[in-house]
């Protein structure tokens, strides 16, 4: 836990630098400093730099960020029989049995995904509001602006956020398992076991340990 911890607070750092770059504030910034710029905004794999970025974080393991599948697909609609995935076509909501959620017509295969795409990237240089600014946290819901903040992500509905926030958490505790295990990092996502370690996981925590043959 102590290691999610600073690795959340280094977080802060990082969409600082992020900010700053892309705000052109920084005068001595080496050149190519913005490469990764349009993988941050779009939640896209950066070759330049052999990373990837979803809700602004960088994830250095491509298997946890392919798994993550930050992007909408587009998909037969009318294929979908599953009365919670019609109704949440329908609405732009999330089918629970399905593990869908939709947003103008395209497919999102997880919550955090769902809601980050529900919600607007902006960088840190675009908040206007004082106490978002000053935030201490890579995820709050301000009760000045009234809106939430999730990585790089604003949001204007509450229960969007909440389900971001609960999302991002996840990722974060993946990708510190990612560094000495990506299977488990998987699992993590997934509320899986891990076959090479022998732990399951439920909700980002270890539940249980098989034994090992």
């Amino acid at each position: 836990m102590a290691l999610i911890r600073l690795r959340r607070a280094a977080l802060l750092g990082t969409f600082v630098a992020v900010a700053v770059s892309f705000s052109g504030c920084e005068e001595h910034a080496p050149r190519g400093a913005d490469v990764c710029a349009e993988a941050v905004t779009k939640n896209r794999w950066c070759d330049a730099r052999n990373v990837g970025f979803v809700a602004g974080v960088p994830i250095q393991s491509r298997l946890l960020f392919d798994a993550l599948d930050a992007h909408g697909h587009e998909l037969n609609l009318r294929a979908f029989t599953c009365p919670g995935c019609v109704e949440a076509i329908r609405t732009g909501g999330f089918c629970d049995k399905c593990r869908i959620g939709w947003v103008d017509g395209m497919a999102y295969f997880s919550r955090l995904t769902y809601h980050l795409a529900r919600g607007r990237v902006v960088i840190a240089a675009d908040h206007r509001c004082p106490a978002c600014r000053d935030a201490s946290g890579p995820t709050h819901w301000c009760d000045v602006c009234k809106r939430g903040v999730v990585g790089n992500t604003i949001f204007e509905n509450r229960a969007d956020f909440l389900g971001a926030r609960r999302g991002f958490e996840l990722m974060l505790t993946a990708d510190e398992a990612s560094r000495r295990c990506e299977t488990c990092a998987l699992a993590i996502l997934a509320n899986d076991s891990c076959f090479f370690c022998k732990v399951a996981y439920l909700d980002g925590k270890p539940v249980a340990t098989a034994r090992r043959n």
